[in-house]
């Protein structure tokens, strides 16, 4: 058989073949670092990664920006008020971001985190502001909106979580579970974003990462059996006082 002459080829295909298999070679978990994004960085709409690259997981009771631990983005300018991180994504568009799971002797090859269990709620800090920085932290209040939340006002936390999770969704496709040693199923739990670290000028500083296990099927079955249990009781009640059975 008559070798392959590689001379023979065009030169842009050799070029998509290479970038093809620098894309394939790159196609692991990056190992937890701390990456200091662009002092003006604004995730947009479809931004996949959001972050500009994914992260990696190695172990969740580890540290920010370090191996064990996870990867830690930091934005705005060091020591100044200069810069921001801005979300102006929208909810029919969100933005990506994925963290890649893996152990911290093997960190680029997927495999389950250690310290990560699927029946217990934990958070992780994973975009905080560069050390000294009072640039600020940005999320438009709505679809098309050029008005960003005011992240300064406690008592609308769960507003600002809300909005947060529309434009800025969690990729679990490559965080593995530790009970299967597979990709992690919807059904085992959820990742959800939300704000923290409150500073009472700048409003919330972080966005920590928080995952919450599903409820288990005998807990749901208490609540249900609870929930009908309560629309007995007020059934009864109601017949106590208009003198009919209940029904």
């Amino acid at each position: 058989m008559k070798p392959f002459d590689l001379t023979a080829v065009h030169p842009l295909a050799l070029a998509l073949l290479g970038a093809g298999l620098a894309s394939a070679a790159s196609a692991q978990p990056p190992t937890p670092s701390t990456v200091d994004l662009a002092n003006f960085t604004t995730i947009a709409s479809s931004a996949n990664p959001a972050l500009g690259q994914d992260g990696g997981f190695t172990d969740a009771t580890g540290t920010a920006g370090a191996n064990p631990g996870w990867t830690l983005f930091r934005y705005g300018t060091a020591g100044s008020s200069s810069g921001r991180l801005r979300i102006t994504a929208t909810s029919t568009s969100a933005a990506t971001e994925t963290y890649w799971t893996a152990t911290p002797t093997a960190s680029n090859t997927s495999a389950p985190p250690l310290h990560f269990s699927t029946a217990t709620t934990a958070s992780w800090v994973i975009i905080t502001p560069k050390p000294g920085s009072t640039s600020p932290l940005q999320v438009t209040d709505s679809d098309g909106s050029s008005t960003f939340l005011l992240l300064t006002d406690q008592s609308q936390l769960g507003a600002y979580n809300t909005r947060l999770n529309q434009v800025l969704l969690f990729d679990v496709t490559h965080w593995y579970d530790p009970g299967t040693g597979q990709p992690i199923a919807p059904s085992v739990g959820t990742f959800t974003y939300g704000f923290t670290d409150f500073d009472q000028t700048l409003g919330y500083r972080s966005i920590q990462l928080t995952f919450t296990p599903a409820p288990e099927p005998a807990t749901i079955l208490a609540w249900a059996a609870a929930g009908l249990g309560l629309v007995a009781l007020r059934r009864r009640r109601a017949a106590a006082r208009t003198g009919r059975p209940a029904p």
